[in-house]
Protein backbone atom coordinates (compact mmCIF):
# COMPACT_ATOMS: atom_id res chain seq x y z
CA UNK A 1 0.00 0.00 0.00
CA UNK A 2 1.27 3.10 -0.56
CA UNK A 3 1.85 6.26 1.47
CA UNK A 4 -0.53 8.29 -0.38
CA UNK A 5 -3.73 5.47 -0.09
CA UNK A 6 -2.44 4.97 3.86
CA UNK A 7 -2.95 8.84 4.44
CA UNK A 8 -6.06 8.68 1.91
CA UNK A 9 -7.84 5.94 4.44
CA UNK A 10 -6.35 7.64 7.61
CA UNK A 11 -8.39 10.44 6.56
CA UNK A 12 -11.55 8.58 5.44
CA UNK A 13 -11.53 6.89 9.03
CA UNK A 14 -11.49 10.38 10.73
CA UNK A 15 -13.80 11.76 8.72
CA UNK A 16 -16.47 9.00 9.88
CA UNK A 17 -15.71 9.67 13.41
CA UNK A 18 -16.49 13.25 13.48
CA UNK A 19 -19.44 12.71 11.52
CA UNK A 20 -20.32 10.04 14.06
CA UNK A 21 -19.83 12.75 16.58
CA UNK A 22 -21.74 15.26 15.05
CA UNK A 23 -25.67 15.81 15.86
CA UNK A 24 -28.12 14.95 12.91
CA UNK A 25 -30.76 17.17 11.41
CA UNK A 26 -33.40 15.43 9.89
CA UNK A 27 -35.57 17.59 7.32
CA UNK A 28 -39.27 16.94 6.98
CA UNK A 29 -40.52 17.94 3.33
CA UNK A 30 -44.65 17.66 3.32
CA UNK A 31 -46.66 18.31 0.72
CA UNK A 32 -50.78 19.28 0.99
CA UNK A 33 -52.86 16.84 0.58
CA UNK A 34 -55.79 15.66 -1.87
CA UNK A 35 -58.77 18.80 -1.18
CA UNK A 36 -62.15 19.40 -2.71
CA UNK A 37 -61.00 21.96 -4.91
CA UNK A 38 -58.49 24.69 -6.14
CA UNK A 39 -59.37 27.16 -4.13
CA UNK A 40 -56.91 28.14 -1.56
CA UNK A 41 -58.89 27.32 1.91
CA UNK A 42 -60.87 24.01 0.97
CA UNK A 43 -61.47 21.19 2.62
CA UNK A 44 -59.85 17.84 2.29
CA UNK A 45 -61.50 15.35 0.32
CA UNK A 46 -61.61 11.79 1.65
CA UNK A 47 -58.20 10.81 0.39
CA UNK A 48 -56.97 13.78 1.79
CA UNK A 49 -58.39 13.11 5.04
CA UNK A 50 -56.97 9.70 4.87
CA UNK A 51 -53.22 10.75 3.88
CA UNK A 52 -53.48 13.28 6.92
CA UNK A 53 -54.24 10.92 9.03
CA UNK A 54 -51.07 8.28 7.83
CA UNK A 55 -49.17 11.41 8.03
CA UNK A 56 -50.54 11.93 11.48
CA UNK A 57 -49.61 8.36 12.38
CA UNK A 58 -46.49 8.18 10.95
CA UNK A 59 -45.01 11.35 12.65
CA UNK A 60 -46.63 10.67 16.57
CA UNK A 61 -43.81 9.78 18.06
CA UNK A 62 -41.18 12.92 16.12
CA UNK A 63 -39.68 15.29 18.58
CA UNK A 64 -39.42 18.23 16.54
CA UNK A 65 -37.26 21.09 17.93
CA UNK A 66 -38.29 23.73 15.18
CA UNK A 67 -41.40 24.09 13.49
CA UNK A 68 -40.87 25.66 10.24
CA UNK A 69 -43.65 26.55 7.67
CA UNK A 70 -43.74 28.10 4.36
CA UNK A 71 -46.35 28.15 2.29
CA UNK A 72 -45.89 29.04 -1.56
CA UNK A 73 -49.46 29.73 -3.05
CA UNK A 74 -47.71 30.56 -6.41
CA UNK A 75 -46.14 26.86 -6.19
CA UNK A 76 -49.06 25.21 -5.85
CA UNK A 77 -50.97 26.91 -9.06
CA UNK A 78 -48.73 24.33 -10.98
CA UNK A 79 -48.71 21.59 -9.32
Amino acid sequence: MTNAMCKLIFMLILAAMFQSCAPSTTIFFVRHCEKESAMPNADLNAKGRLRAQQLAHTLQNVKFAKNLFHQCTSCSKHC
